[in-house]
């Protein structure tokens, strides 16, 4: 029911809800208990999962029955098994908990399974089978036909032939390529042994092998795995991979910069990945402004060891970029950019001579100034007072200053 009231002074006629009251009524008195009869089980076990933890086993586990689905006492689980295709007759045992363990299985066989309940009634419903398998062990065989095909100077693209499904013995996991790396032809006494493994899931007969080093002898194998492990590997392939661009120059200075020329110093990169043969120089005049490239010029420098470049003929007080790479048989690496400005060091070096000499002449010219001074201040004041300092002067400057008075 619904509570409303009326306000009827200030709002006379309008009604507004206060109230609701809903809900059941009280109960009736319970009936007496009654006690269903028992019956035979209305269903099976459900979510039945086989597991081979064991070469030679197989494990059968399910969800199961709730108390409340017995339909009766004494209730059990029949598990019923056999080889598929193989075997006719079924294999069954009684259990009371929800799993079973089948010894002495063939390794990784496929097997019929049924799960069926009953209690003191009777069955329940005839189950449906399914399949399992036994226990995984490692795969017994390696891949064959192994071919190795160079895609670039760190990639390639291995093949092989599949290994039979009995070799696997198990649910196949991938194929695992191992590569090890010899030796490099920039340090060829030096033996590496570098070793390094990719996996490649599924089933599969070839795959992109990425990561290696440019210029070096590798050996590759291949191997399949399962869930239990790696099977042996296959005989091993030796390849080489070519050589690469080098790395970034690791510097570049300008020194020694003129009103129209620059020295140009830089080192030698670290990683080079294959043979020097030289380097890259590319100079560009840029605009003051807009920083546009005016005109460019490119040098190829075919000395692998050097370190340094002069330069003539450039704009006086220009900006100028210089680019510089290392360069092998592949091709020339990443550029080192620099940029300077011509005239720049010598013009400074040119203000600070000239502010130089003049405060050296303003000095000299001050020094005379102040010596000549002091020897007229000296000639005046023996001159006026000679009597009174002769006895104390030579006698040859007594004679001249007697003579000139």
């Amino acid at each position: 029911f619904v509570v409303e009231y009326e306000e009827s002074h200030w709002e006379p006629g309008r009604w507004k809800e206060l109230q609701k009251v809903a809900g059941p009524g009280p109960p009736s008195e319970p009936t007496e208990r009654l006690k269903t009869p028992p019956a035979a089980p209305d269903r099976n076990p459900e979510n039945i999962k086989i597991h081979g933890h064991l070469p030679h086993e197989m494990d059968i586990i399910w969800d199961p029955l709730l108390p409340t689905e017995y339909n009766g006492p004494g209730l059990e689980y029949k598990v019923s098994y056999r080889k598929l295709e193989v075997e006719d007759q079924w294999q069954e045992h009684l259990v009371m908990r929800p799993s079973f363990i089948v010894r002495n299985t063939s390794t990784f066989a496929p097997y019929e399974i049924k799960i069926q309940t009953r209690n003191s009634l009777g069955w329940g419903p005839q189950p449906k089978p399914i399949t399992g398998y036994s226990g995984e062990d490692v795969p017994t065989t390696a891949p064959r036909n192994v071919a190795v095909e160079v895609i670039n100077t760190t990639a390639l693209r291995v093949s092989w032939s599949p290994v039979l499904p009995a070799t696997v013995r198990g649910h196949l996991g991938g194929y695992n390529v191992y590569l090890e790396r010899i030796k490099s032809f920039l340090s060829p006494d030096e033996v590496l042994e570098e070793r390094d493994s990719q996996s490649f899931s599924g089933n599969r007969t070839h795959a992109i092998v990425l990561g290696l080093e440019p210029f070096s002898e590798y050996t590759l194998t291949v191997s399949v795995f399962n869930k239990k492990g790696k099977g042996p590997k296959s005989d091993p392939v030796t390849f080489h991979t070519p050589e690469g661009v080098p790395g970034k120059v690791p510097i570049l200075i300008a020194s020694n910069i003129q009103d129209d020329s620059v020295l140009l110093e830089w080192g030698i990169p670290s990683v080079t990945n294959g043979i020097l043969t030289g380097f890259l120089l590319q100079y560009h005049h840029l605009n003051e402004t807009s920083l546009e490239v005016i005109d460019s010029f490119e040098l190829n420098i075919t000395s692998p060891d050097a370190t340094q470049q002069q330069f003539w003929g450039l704009v006086r007080g220009s900006l100028f970029r210089f680019n510089l790479s290392a360069c092998t048989r592949a091709g020339c690496g990443p550029a080192q950019a620099q940029e300077y400005r011509t005239g720049v060091v010598a013009s400074v070096g040119r203000t600070m001579a000239r502010i130089t000499t003049q405060r050296w002449f303003i000095g000299t010219l001050c020094g005379v100034a102040l010596l000549t001074l002091v020897a007229v201040i000296m000639c005046f004041v023996v001159r006026n007072k000679g009597g009174k300092y002769a006895g104390m002067l030579p006698r040859q400057q007594q004679d001249t200053l007697s003579m000139g008075k």
